[in-house]
This record gives structure tokens, C-alpha cells and sequence, in this order.
């Protein structure tokens, strides 16, 4: 669970937190079904840093969720970066109802998976701030999966449709280039085609 007692040192001390992240570069590797539950069952992932070091996570989208609550009750916001690489939509679908549901609709069929978040301990849908589709795929250890940005646009077309059929307003933000040179109509190309989302 949250330390508590972090949380009130923290506000004694006068900083508050309106929003927090989950994953950044590490997200390559990250399976947010993996990381529900006790942590002792969870399972290591590729870190996406350097050489990929294996790390299992002790902070899931529940601990993520708990945690924007107890710093901002019923104000907190969360930013999720998904795994392009290894995430389907359906899974992501999936997140968005986990994140979004009252427990009452089962939007995918299967799992409720609104209903998993309830059992968890956070009763209230959670905001979400922003999807970022991806992180830094033009550079780095993964790059080879996104050769150019045809493949980008098209996984992120995909993923924004699966979410967005549980949160049509669901807010989404984009990974611009990092790499330039054979990729550098990445920024272009991405803005042309998903600027409006």
C-alpha cells in the first residue's frame, strides 16, 4: 500500500505533486497485467535502459493510481506511456477500462476490469492526464522495431482507437525523433497524420 506517513511528511513540508508518470523509457518493457496484485508474484521485465537489465516493479498502475489520490484527493492525475513494442490495443483497451470503468460496464467483455481496480482499494475512476504513445523509439536499443515512422503512426493509430472506445475524450501525446537523419520526416509525418488526435 501507500506510506502514508510519506505522503504527510511531504505535505508538511509543502510539496505537493498534481501529477505523476508511469514508466518513461523503461515502459519498452512494461506489462501493466504483469504488475497488478502481490508484488512477490510479479514478474521481471526488460528495463529498455542500456543492455536491458531485468527489474521487476513494485509500483503497478495501482500503486501509481493510489498514490496521485493520496496527494490530491479526487484531484490527482496520472500520465501512462504505453508499450508500443509489446502491448497490444486490446490490452490497452483493457488499461483504459481499468482506468476509467465504474465497475458497472464491462466494456471489452471477459475481465472487468474496472471492477479488478475497485477490489484493489481505488474505488474512484482514475484521471488520466495524458497516454504517451511510446517513448524515445527512434533512439536506442528498441529503434530497430521502429525503422521509420509508417510503423509508428500505424501502431499509434491502433492503440488511440482501442482506448478511445472506452474514453472517447481520452487525451493522447506523441513521441516526437530523437535520432534525426533517415528518420528526420518522424516529426512531420507524425504531427500530419495524428496531429489532431
Amino acid at each position: 500500500g501507500i506510506n502514508r506517513k510519506f505522503v504527510s511528511d511531504m505535505k508538511e513540508q509543502g510539496l505537493s505533486f498534481e501529477h505523476f508518470r508511469m514508466a518513461g523509457v523503461s515502459s519498452t518493457g512494461y506489462m501493466w497485467k504483469e504488475n497488478l496484485g502481490n508484488i512477490t508474484e510479479r514478474k521481471s521485465y526488460s528495463s529498455g535502459i542500456g543492455n536491458a537489465v531485468q527489474m521487476k516493479s513494485a509500483f503497478g498502475v495501482l500503486e501509481l493510481a493510489k498514490l496521485a489520490d493520496a496527494f490530491n484527493p479526487g484531484n490527482g492525475s496520472v500520465a501512462y506511456t504505453v508499450n508500443l513494442l509489446h502491448e497490444s490495443p486490446e490490452s490497452m483497451a483493457d488499461l483504459a477500462e481499468y482506468f476509467y470503468g465504474d465497475g458497472k460496464k464491462n466494456y471489452n467483455g471477459g475481465i472487468n476490469w474496472a471492477q479488478k481496480r475497485i477490489a484493489g482499494g481505488m474505488v474512484n475512476p482514475v484521471n488520466v492526464a495524458e497516454w504517451e504513445m511510446g517513448n524515445e523509439y527512434d533512439f536506442g536499443i528498441f529503434s530497430h522495431m521502429f525503422i521509420n515512422y509508417k510503423i509508428y503512426i500505424q501502431k499509434c493509430k491502433e492503440v488511440i482507437a482501442a482506448i478511445r472506445s472506452v474514453n472517447p475524450d481520452a487525451p493522447i501525446a506523441l513521441t516526437g525523433s530523437l535520432s534525426g537523419g533517415v528518420k528526420s520526416n518522424w516529426d512531420y509525418s507524425v504531427l500530419n497524420e495524428l496531429g489532431n488526435e
